[in-house]
């Protein structure tokens, strides 16, 4: 059946005019040279708000945040596929410094345009993220371990083999025995069964 108000070609392939024009860029990407398959786009790209002000500061410190989990999230898969100490690793995080930078920039220049100080509009660096300050251990004094200690004292010696519970012998095999061996049944009394050579 053929639709109405829509022309089809012969063949099924539609013309060249029908076809968008590919657009192809010309200036070569250093970081697509650089990184090959492992290129990546983090998305939010850095911008510079139209109008400077708490909210546009505030939303761009959020974007910001947003786009640094997606490096993470990034360089996560690129150091679990290519490892952490690879060009191609090293390659991603000079990339992503040169994105954090620009960030970084937009950042500092929307807060001086709205007259923002940075303690309204805080943000941390990825380096600079601050680690733990105490680290749990198994044995800590104020909470009980659920793991016990175990002293040389309570390890008890070798250990003890038992016998193997020795079991009645099955009667599957000997009803088995009745169709493949039938003479055995009847013991040495008859000779109809028995081959002599």
């Amino acid at each position: 059946m053929v639709s109405f108000g829509v022309p089809r070609s012969v063949n099924g392939l539609q013309s060249f005019a029908d076809i968008p024009p590919m657009t192809i860029s010309d200036e070569p990407d250093l970081w697509t040279m650089r990184l090959g398959h492992a290129n990546f786009h983090i998305t939010p790209e850095p911008y510079y708000p139209n109008v400077c002000d708490v909210y546009a500061c505030k939303r761009l410190l959020d974007d910001w945040e947003s786009a640094r989990a997606e490096f993470m999230r990034q360089a996560s898969r690129i150091s679990e596929h290519y490892g952490p100490t690879s060009q191609i690793y090293k390659f991603t995080e000079q990339k992503w410094a040169e994105i954090d930078s620009l960030w970084r920039a937009y950042h500092q220049r929307t807060n001086a345009e709205a007259g923002v100080s940075d303690n309204t509009t805080l943000f941390q660096p990825l380096a600079e993220t601050q680690a733990l300050s105490k680290i749990p251990s198994l044995t800590d004094p104020q909470q009980p371990s659920k793991f016990l200690m175990v002293n040389d004292a309570d390890i008890v010696g070798p250990m003890v083999k038992y016998t193997k519970i020795q079991r009645l012998p099955s009667r599957k095999p000997a009803f088995l025995k009745l169709f493949t061996d039938p003479a055995s049944f009847l013991g040495n009394r008859s000779p109809l069964f028995t081959l002599k050579r």
